[in-house]
C-alpha cells in the first residue's frame, strides 16, 4: 500500500500562531490556496485510489485542489480533523508548555485520544495494493505517523512527525516493512 499524506494549507491562525484544533473551521489564506495548488502539481503523477480528508474547511479546499489532478473516490470525515484543543482553540499558547500525551484541555481531546481515533480510521481503510490520500492537519497526521512508526508520544519523536503546513509525506507499507519515500517534505 502507498500512503500519502498532506498537512492543509497555510491559515489565517497559522500566521498568527493562534491554535486551531477540531473545533475551529479557518479557511485558506491567499498563501495557503498556493500552497495546495503546488502540493497539487508535485502529486499530478500519482496514483491515488482513494482520498480521505477532514471535513474541515481548509482540508476540503486543500483536498479539492489536490484532486481537481484525479478523480478517485473522495471520502471527507471527522475522524481526519485536528486534535480538539477545546478551550484553547483560537488562542496563542506554547506546544511546548502543554505538550503532553495525556493533557486535554477542558472540551477538548488528548494526543493519547486524537492518535487512538485516527489511528483505529487509518485500520479500518488501510488497504493492500492501493494508494491512499489522507488531507488533515498536524497534530493528527504526527500521531498517526507515531503509530504507523510504533514510538511513543514524546517531544523529540513528535516533533519529528509533525509535518509543516502543506507538508507531504508518502510511504510505502507492507506487512515486512515501511518505506519512506518523502517525510515531512514542504513545496516551496
Amino acid at each position: 500500500m502507498k500512503l500519502i499524506l498532506v498537512r492543509h494549507g497555510e491559515t489565517e491562525a497559522n500566521v498568527k500562531g493562534l491554535i486551531q484544533g477540531g473545533g475551529s473551521n479557518f479557511s485558506l489564506t491567499k498563501n495557503g490556496l498556493e500552497q495546495a495548488k503546488k502540493v497539487s502539481e508535485f502529486l499530478k503523477f500519482e496514483k491515488i485510489d482513494i482520498a480521505y480528508s477532514s471535513d474541515l474547511g481548509r482540508s476540503l479546499q486543500t483536498a479539492k485542489e489536490i484532486l481537481k489532478n484525479h478523480k478517485p473516490k473522495w471520502i471527507k470525515t471527522k475522524e481526519l480533523r485536528e486534535v480538539h484543543a477545546g478551550e484553547l482553540e483560537g488562542k496563542n499558547t506554547s506546544r511546548n508548555k502543554i505538550f503532553s500525551p495525556s493533557f486535554k484541555a477542558p472540551g477538548g481531546e488528548s494526543l493519547l485520544e486524537c492518535m487512538q481515533r485516527v489511528s483505529d480510521f487509518y485500520d479500518k481503510v488501510k488497504q493492500k495494493d492501493k494508494t491512499l490520500l489522507f488531507v488533515s492537519h498536524g497534530v493528527t497526521i504526527a500521531t498517526l505517523l507515531l503509530y504507523i512508526f510504533k514510538k511513543k508520544i514524546i517531544w523529540e519523536e513528535y516533533d519529528q512527525c509533525r509535518p509543516p503546513v502543506a507538508g507531504i509525506t508518502i510511504l510505502e507499507i507492507n506487512e515486512k516493512k515501511i518505506k519512506k519515500i518523502l517525510l515531512n517534505h514542504q513545496i516551496k
